[in-house]
């Protein structure tokens, strides 16, 4: 376990409102602990955006590898020119072993600005919705 996995993990449990997580390898254990009281910061693309001119942006709730298909699903999330609404997954973030959601801000027609499988970080642009 290095550093960079330690801040992934830490990304990981605030983007999740995770307080305790336990991770256990052949010759690592880490538990960490977040402080109950300690104010957590909202992902940005979970937080009201503004439209501007009918468009409206989705970001990276964190860093880590974009796809947008799951492992376990043959068909994709976030299609070019799909028709979206708010709250649609479209899109998954890996971190190390876990997947977490990219999620529409916006109803409206979709279009991509990232390849699959690119790592990005916190708040990059992954998709601009067009809203209709």
């Amino acid at each position: 376990m290095n550093y960079d996995e330690l801040r992934e993990l830490i990304t990981l449990m605030e983007a999740s409102d995770l307080h305790v997580l336990e991770l256990r390898r052949p010759a690592v254990k880490v538990r960490l602990e977040m402080d109950q009281q300690m104010p957590v910061i909202e992902p940005q693309s979970a937080l009201p955006t503004a439209h501007d001119k009918g468009r409206s942006v989705v970001t990276a709730p964190g860093f880590g590898i974009f796809s947008t298909r799951h492992p376990s699903r043959e068909e994709t999330f976030g299609e070019e020119g799909k028709q979206v609404a708010c709250g649609d997954t479209l899109g998954m973030l890996r971190i190390n072993e876990l997947y977490m959601p990219v999620l529409s801000t916006a109803s409206g027609r979709l279009h991509r600005l990232v390849e699959d499988e690119v790592l990005i970080g916190y708040a990059t642009p992954l998709f601009e919705i067009v809203v209709e």
